[in-house]
């Protein structure tokens, strides 16, 4: 994947509780297992590419761009390890 692809993409960090396989299968990722986690293992990163879920929508989460995620695991570097 080029540099320019990663700036189409989209990302949501959500509670792992209100992950469900319907979610994972609107996304990238493939199943729960796959999914990066935070160091408490109570959240996650989703991404897509194209239009937004409705789902995002409705649980109010905040929309990342590939910059703006990294940037956030960045600031963030006791709740994510870099992997």
């Amino acid at each position: 994947m080029s540099y320019h692809d990663l700036e189409n993409l989209k990302y949501v960090i959500m509670n792992l509780s209100n992950v469900t396989q319907s979610k994972i299968d609107d996304c990238m990722q493939t199943n729960v297992n796959t999914l990066r986690r935070n160091n408490s293992n109570t959240q996650t990163i989703l991404k897509w590419e194209g239009e937004n879920p409705s789902w995002v929508n409705d649980l109010g989460l905040t929309i990342y761009s590939n910059k703006g995620v990294r940037e956030y695991l960045t600031e963030n570097p006791s709740e994510w390890e870099q992997n």
